[in-house]
């Protein structure tokens, strides 16, 4: 078991800011990541929406991500490692490619992030076919130059996380047949509603999936709008956005009575009831800007310093 004075679990923008900090201060710490890369969501994402804030121009997710991870010290990056469980001690239970481990922490900052709601927290009815994904899995499908299973499928949600599924599809050079919207409107800026339309995509609003045909491949999506029924032909379907906080690990390790509305309870500094405990980025927000909870992990960070 090793012993360390700050712990990370995830490797997110909010974790790499904690990190950052750290870092100027020299204060011994380590990053566990399940992941086989650093940086989190924005590695996969190609839309340039991220770094206005903190490098003042836009950038990709995945730009934003490696230029977060320039400067640190990459042997303290422990990637493929699993946190299984965290005690009140500060003993930390994991597992990586040689088998389970232990490590051992002053201070342990939770920095899990967040994700999309699947078709099942959505509560969509239907058959369960291939080719049904989220944002998360087909950015991942591409980043791992994977063949889409698909060419026409349909998107669900219109959040900017929907516009980059949208922008990730023809950049794989496959056209949606549709976006639909549960909402009367586009769920991000209004401005961004000439995006599918430029593309040829129509986009139907107050509208939901009520039936989801085909045995093994998905054949078409019966969709219902206001009433009234609509089948809409596709080949695959994207479930975006209507993040959730990833509070796995939280659950396990026993910390409910640290929750509020499947929240974790943080003072002002990103401290939770238990002192060694800390949190934040999206797991405590989720679905916000990477720059934010970049910003927000370095200030987590330079609270610890200061104890």
């Amino acid at each position: 078991m090793t012993k360390h004075s700050v712990i990370i679990i995830g490797s997110g923008p909010a974790a790499l800011g904690a990190a950052k900090s750290l870092e100027r201060a020299k204060i011994d710490y380590i990053i566990l990541e399940r992941e086989s890369y650093p940086g989190g969501i924005p590695v996969t994402c190609s839309h340039p929406s991220f770094g206005i804030t903190v490098y003042k121009r836009p950038m990709t997710g995945a730009a934003f991500a490696k230029k977060l991870t320039k400067n640190l010290d990459f042997k303290k990056i422990k990637l493929n490692t699993t946190v299984l469980k965290i005690h009140n001690n500060g003993i930390i239970e994991a597992r990586n490619s040689k088998g389970l481990i232990k490590y051992q922490a002053d201070n342990i900052v939770l920095a899990t992030g967040c994700r999309e709601t699947h078709r099942h927290g959505r509560l969509t009815t239907g058959l369960r076919p291939e080719e049904i994904f989220t944002t998360g899995s087909l950015q991942r499908f591409v980043k791992s130059k994977q063949p889409l299973p698909f060419k026409n499928p349909l998107i669900v949600g219109t959040e900017i996380v929907g516009l980059s599924a949208l922008m990730t599809c023809f950049s794989s050079s496959v056209k949606p047949a549709a976006m639909i919207e549960e909402s009367n409107r586009i769920d991000t800026y209004m401005i961004l509603k000439l995006l599918p339309m430029l593309k040829g995509v129509p986009v139907y609003y107050n509208a939901k999936i009520s039936d989801i045909k085909g045995i093994e491949h998905v054949e078409s999506v019966t969709v219902d709008i206001m009433g009234q029924k609509r089948i809409i032909k596709c080949d695959g379907i994207i479930f975006t956005g209507k993040f959730v906080a990833e509070n796995t690990l939280v659950y396990g390790s026993d910390f409910k009575n640290f929750m509020e509305n499947k929240i974790l309870k943080v003072d002002k500094n990103g401290r939770t009831e238990q002192p060694n405990l800390w949190a934040c980025g999206n797991m405590l927000h989720p679905g916000d800007r990477g720059d934010i909870c970049y910003l927000e992990g370095v200030r987590l960070g330079n609270q610890i310093v200061d104890i």
